[in-house]
């Protein structure tokens, strides 16, 4: 199969931009030939198939390829309606997107809903240390709660918590330089030893730091999926999270604990700290939860075998 890769160009890649790549490595290891084209511009008549991301569902009015399939990341607000119902198919990155889509859109097309899936690591225990060790990480805007975060980590840090933590942030943050300078003035007001700040990070290279880590806070307000839930846990850090969207399901099938707010958060960081054990064992179960799934390379084959019945239908 000959496909045609769309997305979007920009500077702070995100999480949908990592996991469409991981689907494109996927399918071009089953014997898809892909152009990846950044730019409408580039598009040609001789396209078959377009696999198209729908942030660009704007800029998108007719149709650009024989077969025209949407993967959709979300968050969707109903807006996108007549886009997603001008694509022969669409592939959603989680069931809690398509029930979402379903709700806004009504009936779809032809729709892949894609498993939950994530790389396999092997275990490696984590060794007590005198602070807890954590780690937030996706660039840095409003939906992925930095500012939440630190300012919440601040008030805690005033009432002199009885044990140490640490906090990394690992993300680009040249995405919103406004919302940057807001979570930075109170970065600053903490002790320097408390916070660490790291730049953008490809998945590649987070082994070390998931390995290192205790707890993943996944601060987000909306997570269709979450890809660091899922690499978090493949590699054995707790994840904790109080978002909407397919996070929620990731948590409730064990990938960590869901808080019902962010003001919780100090209070279950201290029963981690004081009781080792405890955070142990559901650090373990998190790993195990990541190892029942499927990997992204299965995930691509099952993708393979949805989009080769889609070109075999009429065009529309």
């Amino acid at each position: 199969m000959n496909l045609a890769f769309y997305g979007p160009s920009q500077k702070a890649a995100s999480g949908g931009d990592y996991l469409n790549s991981y689907l494109l490595q996927g399918l071009a290891q089953h014997g898809c030939h892909i152009t990846a084209k950044n730019t409408l511009q580039q598009k040609s008549a001789a396209d078959e198939t377009a696999l198209v991301d729908g942030i660009l569902w704007q800029q998108i009015k007719q149709p650009i390829a024989k077969r025209q399939i949407a993967i959709c990341h979300g968050p969707i607000s109903g807006q996108e309606r007549e886009f997603y119902h001008r694509c022969h198919g669409v592939v959603f990155v989680s069931k809690a997107l398509a029930d979402k889509a379903k709700q806004l859109f009504g009936p779809m097309n032809q729709s892949f809903v894609l498993d939950a899936a994530a790389w396999q690591f092997p275990w490696k225990q984590r060794f007590p240390k005198k602070e807890l060790r954590l780690a937030q990480i996706g660039r840095w805007d409003e939906n992925k709660g930095q500012l939440q975060l630190v300012a919440g980590m601040e008030d805690w840090h005033r009432r002199k918590p009885a044990f140490h933590w640490h906090l990394t942030l690992v993300g680009n943050k040249d995405h919103n330089t406004l919302y940057s300078e807001k979570v930075m003035s109170i970065v600053k007001r903490l002790p320097e030893n408390r916070v660490t700040i790291l730049g953008e990070i490809p998945p590649s290279k987070l082994t070390n730091i998931y390995q290192q880590i205790d707890v993943v806070i996944v601060s987000s307000q909306y997570e269709s999926l979450s890809l660091v839930a899922l690499e978090a846990a493949s590699h054995g850090a707790l994840v904790l999270a109080w978002g909407r969207g397919g996070i929620r399901r990731l948590i409730a099938q064990g990938a960590g604990l869901l808080l019902s707010k962010p003001e919780e958060l100090p209070k279950i960081l201290g029963q981690l700290y004081y009781q080792r054990e405890y955070l142990r064992r559901l650090q373990q179960r998190s790993y195990r939860f990541a190892a029942r799934l499927p990997t992204w390379d299965k995930e691509s084959s099952r993708l393979m075998t949805w989009l080769d019945t889609q070109s075999q239908h009429k065009e529309l």
